[in-house]
């Protein structure tokens, strides 16, 4: 009998948390123990439990890019769409963390794919922000909005011209990216690039 099953026989609460509101599942996942992952989620009467961040085990699994241990969790119907209190879903966590795998895995599972957090970015947003073209790219293909912006009324052209990642700025022109969106200052993409000196962005134009 290994540990896990043995503090079951003995009724030791698994859900029991810290004064952060984390139990055992959160430290599992952050420790990147997929077997202790699987082991407690067969027994767990609230997968999606949060801590009083809102983070889900899903959410930290998909922030750290822990595919595998994200998938587990997906498979024993963990839920794609709970929300942190800042309004981020595990979809946006994992756009932000470079592993497409993770997307990808949360897309199958049903997670929406362009709902916004507290600052407006979607998972698309994020993915851009990061410089993230693999996850950018699965994204569009998934039906993600080129177009939406955030609270600063920026777009995903805005931000990867502001942040030179010019192999999506070329990838957002080939999505049909509208050009003259204005963000909150006034600026349209072309005048981030011109301000950016960003020439390879100004040269798709």
């Amino acid at each position: 009998m290994d540990i896990i099953d043995l503090l079951h026989t003995e009724n030791v609460d698994v859900s029991s948390a810290d004064k952060e509101g984390k139990a055992a599942p959160h430290v599992a996942v952050t420790s990147g123990a997929a077997r202790i992952v699987k082991q407690l989620s067969d027994t767990l009467a609230d997968i999606d439990a949060a801590d009083r961040c809102g983070w889900t085990p899903l959410a930290i699994a998909a922030e750290c890019g822990l595919h595998d241990i994200a998938l587990i969790l997906l498979q024993k119907k963990a839920d794609a769409n709970v929300k942190s209190a800042n309004g981020n879903t595990a979809l946006r966590c994992a756009a932000g963390s470079g592993c497409a795998w993770t997307c990808l895995f949360l897309l199958m599972y049903g997670a929406a794919i362009d709902p916004k957090n507290c600052y407006g970015a979607t998972s698309l947003l994020m993915a851009v922000t990061h410089r993230s073209a693999d996850e950018f790219k699965l994204l569009v293909d998934e039906g993600a909005n080129v177009d939406t912006n955030d609270h600063g009324k920026r777009t995903s052209l805005h931000l990867t011209i502001k942040n030179r990642a010019n192999d999506i700025v070329e990838m957002l022109f080939d999505h049909g990216a509208y050009l003259r969106l204005k963000d909150k200052r006034g600026f349209t993409p072309l005048m981030v690039a011109a301000q950016a000196e960003n020439i390879p962005a100004i040269s798709c134009y």
